[in-house]
């Protein structure tokens, strides 16, 4: 997250950028049925203001570890209001779901609000919302229809789900103005794929890109969104040698035709990033899932990956695929520029090999060695 500054730093940027800006008004226009870190902390000095200039020439985005579950926040370029993509959990991971809210709320409080964004209408997806300040979030999409979210805590919090910003069944969108993220683009590749008749098949699919690097968030996506989305960006006709980080469809399922070898194909991801905890019921990611889709992801250093056989079953893989898990590596940095991407975690491995500082990720139960 881009650094919370002292009230001195505060106003140093304050007077070198002349006036303060405030926050884009809630869109108003119609939508459809709708590896060279650059150090920080927040008790820097002033001499190195430079280098928070130069911060600005990355987009990061932090897959937060949640356990079984996603949430992502974005830190936008040009000092733009971030977005969140998801943020729910069946059971947590390092972080409690105090943690996580709290630091969101550090950074959507910095920039003044956030934007959010809904994959589909399950609890692991959004039920960790609620402990985020409703009035910072600017706007809201949501994928699904509004009457899928049904989940008290989160009606309780948000109000009227006729504020949820949807789309018509089967749809996309490119150049999504209400996720708009400063000079990156933010295009919705695929929405209600199934025609409402899967919730995890009506998922956002969602591409983040700057310059020639791009990020894929596909929510709990099956094989009707993975198709849906590489139609669109084939129409798009600006993904194909994009450098590519992607976040496996549904925590690393091998269900429902998610993660199909097809979507990995087109998108050649350099890290493939799974957000899930396998000691869960659903022992996420599956075992068979990497090892099918393992040759479609850059090879680099042998890593090792827990992973699910089944329910109660796992076992440890060990692949030269770029693969990170929250699970085995906590917090994880992506970090986009307009060229290039590489990756942090709070937990090393020979994937991830740069350490996240603990003090710019959410707090943990107990310190990560």
């Amino acid at each position: 997250m881009k650094p919370r500054i002292s009230l001195s730093a505060a106003l140093f940027a304050l007077l070198a950028s002349g006036c303060a800006t405030s926050p884009a008004p809630m869109p108003t226009t119609s939508q459809p049925e709708a590896q060279s870190a650059i150090p920080w902390s927040r008790d820097q000095s002033l001499a190195t203001m430079s280098e928070r200039v130069d911060r600005d020439a990355y987009l990061d985005a932090y897959v937060l570890d949640i356990g079984q579950g996603l949430c992502v926040y974005v830190d936008c370029p040009d000092e733009a209001r971030p977005l969140l993509i998801d943020c729910g959990s069946d059971k947590l991971g390092r972080s409690t779901s105090r943690q996580i809210t709290d630091w969101i709320d550090q950074g959507a409080e910095a920039a003044g609000s956030i934007a959010l964004a809904i994959s589909h209408p399950h609890a692991d997806h959004y039920d960790v919302l609620p402990g985020i300040e409703r009035a910072r979030v600017e706007s809201a999409t949501a994928g699904g229809r509004r009457s899928d979210y049904t989940n008290r805590r989160f009606l309780n919090w948000f109000g009227s789900t006729n504020q949820l910003q949807v789309f018509s069944a089967q749809s996309s969108q490119l150049d999504y103005a209400p996720l708009s993220c400063g000079s990156a683009t933010v295009d919705v590749l695929s929405a209600n794929a199934s025609g409402h008749t899967s919730e995890n098949g009506d998922s956002l699919v969602i591409a983040i890109s700057w310059g020639s690097t791009t990020l894929i968030l596909p929510g709990d996506a099956e094989i009707e969104n993975e198709t849906a989305a590489v139609a669109t960006a084939r129409r798009a006709n600006r993904f194909e040698n994009q450098t590519t980080a992607v976040i496996s469809s549904h925590h690393g399922s091998d269900e429902e035709g998610s993660n199909d070898e097809a979507f990995f194909a087109f998108w050649e991801p350099r890290y493939l990033i799974f957000s899930a905890e396998p000691t869960y019921r659903h022992a996420h990611p599956r075992c068979s899932m990497i090892e099918r889709t393992q040759h479609l992801v850059a090879q680099g250093r042998e890593t090792q990956i827990r992973c699910g056989v089944r329910e109660d079953v796992l076992r440890t893989i060990s692949t030269p695929a770029q693969l990170i898990s929250t699970y085995n590596q906590g917090h994880v940095r992506i970090r986009l520029s307009r060229s290039d991407i590489t990756v942090a975690c709070l937990i090393t491995s020979p994937a991830c090999p740069v350490a996240l500082d603990p003090g710019d990720v959410p707090a943990t139960r107990t310190p990560v060695s």
